[in-house]
């Protein structure tokens, strides 16, 4: 009995130690989103109407889709810029191959395969030919762009109606987008809470050296996250195609920046490790809300970008300061074991005796 509760201990412990960050992260993003919430109904009262908040949920839907995606490549201490490439490959594959190929359903099936051949082809340069994952996305980023326009001829196409009707319709009243984004942020969630696929994945994020000493296949766990990204960003692609019913060639450009912000705003350490799609999705509400706030006020649409370079720079400021408050109080818990233990003072037995009598 004694030696199962020593085990039960020695195994609660790190996932204590490794799920306290998650939670103040956690606790972080929903804080900010009821500050950005009162806030917006101080300043535009008619930001937090029903009808409102539904027109807004599809955007916030959409770009927690792919900021879920670059969650994953996070995790392993990547950066995917081949997002904006990615999303707009699949909104001019899927518009266009809808008309030429005779079927939404083959144009979805062709748009998959686009976006997990970009995702295979990131995988490999980054885990296989170690190229840095910045250059490496960045430079397949550009082919899928170049493929858009080679696909397109340089003119947009008008989505079908069968996917304009999947993304602008409700189902009880909620957006498909937002139900949408729902089943991939449990899918998502799921396998890597409760898998052994996640649990690997995650262990190859905190250390490839101890993944590849246990014994995994870290060439293989390296690759997937690429293709589960491209995946999520193919998704969101196409919800963006019907939403927009003609997407310009450059629709995905947005999400470069954004998805970066969010995963910052959820607290997903760059340097790779755990992390928590549930703060991701708060997080994509929380940009997407502020955002709004932003242009309801009457500001330029530049300064949503001169914010979510703020958001990304006050995050990582964030994250660093956590970091250093732990190492500090390390530090000063080390110091206090190693200071030498002082003995009580002793007394006389004496001057017992002369207080007793």
């Amino acid at each position: 009995m004694a030696k199962k509760m020593n085990d039960y201990r020695a195994a609660a412990t790190p996932r204590r130690r490794i799920e306290g960050p998650l939670a103040a992260a956690f606790g972080r993003i929903g804080f900010a989103l009821v500050l950005l919430l009162l806030v917006s109904l101080v300043a535009t009262p008619e930001a937090l109407r029903g009808s409102t908040l539904l027109s807004m949920l599809p955007f916030a839907a959409i770009l927690a889709i792919a900021a879920i995606g670059q969650t994953i490549v996070v995790q392993h201490g990547g950066l995917d810029l081949s997002v904006a490439g990615t999303v707009s490959l699949s909104a001019a594959v899927v518009t266009k191959g809808a008309h030429d190929l005779g079927g939404i359903s083959v144009a979805i099936g062709v748009a998959i395969g686009a976006a997990v051949t970009v995702g295979l082809l990131n995988g490999l340069l980054v885990a296989r030919l170690a190229i840095t994952p910045l250059i490496a996305t960045l430079g397949v980023n550009a082919l899928a762009i170049g493929v858009v326009l080679n696909v397109t001829g340089g003119v947009p196409t008008a989505a079908p109606q069968a996917l304009t009707r999947i993304a602008l319709e409700r189902t009880m009243s909620v957006p498909n987008t937002a139900i949408a984004a729902f089943v991939v942020l449990m899918l998502v969630g799921v396998v890597l809470q409760r898998t052994v696929l996640g649990r690997r994945h995650v262990a190859v994020g905190v250390s490839i050296a101890a993944a590849r000493h246990a014994g995994l296949r870290v060439g293989t766990y390296r690759v997937a996250p690429y293709v589960v990204a491209a995946l999520c960003y193919a998704i969101a692609g196409m919800l963006i195609a019907g939403f927009q019913q003609s997407p310009g060639l450059s629709v995905g450009d947005p999400y470069l920046i954004s998805t970066v912000a969010v995963v910052v705003l959820a607290g997903t350490p760059l340097a790779g490790g755990r992390a928590s799609v549930i703060a991701t999705a708060l997080a994509a509400l929380f940009l997407t809300q502020l955002d709004q706030l932003v242009l309801s006020v009457g500001a330029p649409t530049a300064v949503q970008y001169l914010i979510q370079a703020s958001v990304i720079a006050a995050g990582i400021a964030s994250r660093e300061l956590t970091v250093l408050q732990r190492a500090a109080h390390r530090v000063r818990t080390r110091r206090r074991r190693e200071l030498p233990m002082t003995s009580p003072p002793s007394f006389p037995s004496s001057s017992f005796k002369g207080g007793e009598s």
